[in-house]
């Protein structure tokens, strides 16, 4: 099964969304289970899925996990199906009736110019995808054995990935092999202190163990697994079926080992099950468990905890599971309670905030809680009418030990920080940017490109990321004493120049070289080889840098600025290249050969048909290695810049820590500005000069309350203080 990870963390991000209370320290059933009392444990597992191939609104390419498109299947019964796609087509559906107890086996063939996928669902929605193929050779198949209660329709889509012309669909029904004891509950007994097993996403997908716990006793897991990814679950005495009961706890995540550590709360003692599930391809596992007694928590990891220091609070923790507990002064309605964690590199903590009246992290549920695998994690809780009171903030270790920081306030609600970077011209505004971002000291690389043009510079953000530098400007002819000074205080010994002697001539380089400074150039014969050569650099320094790429990279018109400005946040903050391209007559040759030198695995195109049409989509899809193409846009450059700042949050690349604002009438401003909030986890959304589009504002305002900073690119010409009152008045 081929699932693209948008980012490293993106998958357990994705999980935590559904799964938010089932890993970390692993709440018992009431607290574990906390709004997942609808949700069966098939759609708790099935969401990771899900989210993983699903594009949502923002893209629309993978339409076939889009409920219309189920509206009118073709039904179809064992044989073979034989089906024609043209250049306008994007799927077929077929529905097949399927009894418990039965085996289904897909094949998909097709010519050798096609890429044709193979899908298939349980029903028509994302989660009902329960076996895929991807991949880009033929037959593609899928083998999955159906089990009662989930009997009933099925929906077969085959995908047209690239290419066109005839492919034949062969089905065939047997009887599946019967389950075993280990399949189902009550499983066979956990032997301690390991087992293990083999698994298969679509014919053996869980395997069950029983296990007798008391209460106040922790059971601990720890489960390898290899060939594929395997997730664990534990549901509670009563439970009768892992595919429908809620577990009462899980560890879903892309890390191996898996970790799961549950505590019997009082009165919840019997026989538990482990679940073993395989969540993509064939896992082998190896899962190692002990039983002990659920050691007591200290005074300082239960409420009330201990009365919070002055922010912020410097602590640490000893390893996954440990928490803190601190009591915050009395909060009164209507105030906000704004907290935010940091920690050392290798340790992934999380937030929790409970609500006065409460007594226990283990019994009871918190009212805000903020769970990502990336620092700083922040939560902002504005106090309701009737619940003033002492809050309590839990700190706890999802994985790993150390350190962490922890800054809080209590007190009226504030207004987001906005403030205005600019200086008398664009290479003084980039300083002013770079200045107001980067601190003392903190770079050996800046990246220098022209401003007078846009095209070279457009594709620095990606490099600038992978080097975690600043984009500085500068004229062709001259390096500004200002722009020098600011290298300086930087504390960069290298520069890296974007663009050839006429966007970067030898008069700066000269002037490098006076001045004993490091440089080299990154160029081409014209702007599309240059953006080519960024690439392949800014993925050879993601590997230097020992930092993980995502496999995703932009592709952008190369003649406009507008929607290359809005992806340069993204590409800083994940280090992802952009490229450029023609939107005729054919796909850039550079751009082809780059995407294949740099391996990448996915393409977003930023900007609508009209900037990048479609059959340049078409044809990147046909390009080796690439498996997936999006396309983010709006019918504006506003709205586009809106949809790829959402797109980013989804897939937390970035986050609303920093929102910039710039023209996108003009792009100097943009260029330092994009980068600078791509280095602070951030987004940029574009304005005209006088007034916030509406885009903008709708922005804003969705995220009102979770911006605690505006930066504004540029002077008053270009932003005026017509649109800084504006955002005063949207994003408190």
């Amino acid at each position: 099964m081929r699932i693209v990870n948008r980012s490293r963390v993106g998958v357990r991000v994705a999980r935590m969304a559904v799964c938010v209370a089932l890993v970390g320290t692993l709440l018992p059933v009431g607290a574990g289970a906390a709004g997942l009392d609808d949700a069966p444990a098939e759609g708790i597992k099935e969401q990771r899925l899900a989210a993983a191939l699903s594009r949502g609104e923002v893209s629309g390419t993978v339409t076939a996990l889009d409920s219309p498109y189920f509206a009118l299947p073709t039904p179809v019964t064992p044989g073979t199906v034989t089906g024609v796609f043209v250049v306008t087509d994007t799927h077929e559906v077929y529905s097949i009736e399927l009894a418990a107890d039965e085996r289904v086996s897909l094949s998909l063939t097709a010519g050798a110019e096609t890429n044709y996928d193979l899908y298939l669902y349980s029903e028509p929605s994302i989660l009902g995808l329960v076996g895929s193929s991807w991949l880009d050779t033929y037959p593609e198949t899928i083998v999955h054995d159906v089990r009662a209660p989930h009997d009933g329709t099925y929906y077969i889509v085959v995908e047209r990935f690239s290419g066109v012309g005839a492919y034949t669909l062969d089905i065939d029904v047997t009887a599946a092999p019967a389950l075993g004891p280990i399949n189902t509950i009550p499983g066979v007994p956990l032997s301690l202190p390991t087992v293990t097993g083999d698994l298969d996403r679509g014919t053996e997908p869980d395997h069950v163990y029983s296990v007798t716990l008391a209460a106040g006793e922790r059971l601990s897991i720890v489960m390898h697994s290899s060939g594929g990814d395997a997730d664990v679950f534990l549901f509670g005495p009563g439970a009768t079926d892992v595919t429908v009961d809620t577990p009462v706890a899980g560890a879903a995540t892309p890390y191996d080992p898996e970790l799961l550590v549950y505590d019997v709360p009082a009165g919840a003692g019997g026989t538990y099950y482990v679940n073993v599930w395989a969540a993509a391809g064939s896992p082998a596992y190896e899962l190692s468990a002990s039983i002990a007694p659920t050691p007591p928590l200290g005074a300082d990891a239960e409420i009330p905890g201990v009365a919070v220091a002055s922010s912020p609070v410097v602590d640490a923790l000893a390893g996954a599971g440990e928490s803190r507990v601190y009591a915050l002064p009395a909060a009164a309605a209507g105030q906000r309670i704004s907290l935010s964690l940091t920690g050392d590199p290798d340790t992934d903590f999380d937030l929790r905030l409970f609500a006065p009246g409460a007594t226990s992290v283990r019994s009871d549920s918190p009212v805000a809680r903020s769970e990502f695998p990336l620092y700083p994690d922040q939560l902002v809780y504005d106090v309701p009418a009737g619940a003033g009171g002492v809050y309590y903030v839990q700190v706890v270790s999802y994985r790993g030990s150390g350190g962490f920081g922890l800054s809080w306030s209590v007190g009226p609600r504030d207004f987001a920080s906005i403030m205005r970077m600019a200086g008398k011209d664009r290479y003084l505004t980039a300083v002013d940017i770079s200045a107001k971002t980067f601190a003392d000291g903190s770079c050996d690389t800046v990246v220098l490109a022209t401003g007078r043009d846009f095209a070279d510079a457009l594709t620095a953000s990606g490099l600038a990321g992978a080097y975690e530098a600043p984009v500085l400007l500068t004229p062709p002819d001259m390096l500004p004493d200002e722009v020098f000074a600011e290298i300086l205080r930087l504390g960069a010994r290298n520069v890296v120049i974007v663009g050839g002697v006429s966007a970067v001539g030898k008069p700066v380089t000269d002037q490098l070289d006076l001045y004993r400074m490091s440089w080299t150039r990154i160029s081409g014969s014209d702007r599309f080889s240059t953006a080519a050569a960024v690439a392949e650099a800014t993925a050879a320094q993601m590997i230097a840098a020992g930092r993980p790429w995502n496999g995703v990279a932009f592709v952008v018109r190369y003649d406009g600025f507008a929607d290359a400005l809005a992806v340069a946040p993204l590409a800083y903050a994940q280090g992802m290249p952009i490229l450029l391209t023609r939107s005729e007559p054919a796909l850039s040759f550079e751009t082809r050969t780059a995407l294949t030198a740099i391996s990448a695995e996915e393409v977003l195109i930023a900007g609508g048909p009209a900037a990048v049409a479609d059959h340049i989509m078409l044809e990147l899809r046909g390009v080796g290695g690439i498996e997936r193409v999006d396309r983010i846009h709006g019918p504006t450059r506003y709205e586009t810049a809106a949809a790829v700042a959402d797109y980013g949050l989804k897939f937390h690349w970035v986050g609303t820590e920093v929102v910039g604002v710039a023209t996108g009438l003009d792009f100097a401003d943009a260029l330092s500005g994009g980068a600078a909030a791509g280095a602070r986890g951030g987004v940029l959304l574009l304005t005209t000069t006088k007034t916030l589009p509406a885009p903008t504002e709708t922005f804003l305002a969705a995220k009102s309350g979770r911006i605690p900073s505006v930066n504004v690119y540029g002077g008053p010409v270009a932003v005026a203080e017509s649109v800084v009152e504006d955002i005063t008045r949207i994003a408190p």
